[in-house]
């Protein structure tokens, strides 16, 4: 999925008419690529813990992350970061509550210890 995908789907999940061009719609859209580059770079970190995310460049660029954290995660944080941004959006809080539910079930990669202990000598 691409960024412009999860925000129209955060969008449809918050009860907003993307089709009818009211002015509460413009100035979330106008918020769209900083929102979902943030919520992005977050949740790179929750599935690869010490990894850097490359940033977005632009709403087309396809999501790096699995299947279940852009359709069953990133659109709540997204939807969170919006209503926390702009009160008259909507509810925050309980957009906040539920990602943070969400976002504690993303499945982490698996993570591998370097071996760093001593060989002795001659190997």
């Amino acid at each position: 999925m691409t960024g412009q995908q999860v925000f129209d789907l955060a969008m449809q999940l918050g009860g907003y008419d993307t089709a009818a061009g009211t002015a509460a719609v413009s100035a979330l859209r106008a918020r769209a690529f900083a929102v979902v580059d943030a919520v992005y770079a977050e949740l790179w970190t929750a599935e690869r813990p010490g990894e850097s995310a490359a940033p977005l460049r632009s709403l087309q660029d396809p999501l790096p992350l699995s299947d279940y954290t852009v359709r069953q995660v990133m659109p709540w944080g997204i939807l969170m970061l919006l209503c926390l941004a702009d009160e008259a959006a909507g509810d925050g809080a309980g957009y906040a509550a539920l990602y943070d539910r969400k976002r504690a079930g993303i499945p982490k990669a698996a993570f591998r210890r370097r071996d760093v202990l001593p060989r002795g000598w001659g190997g």
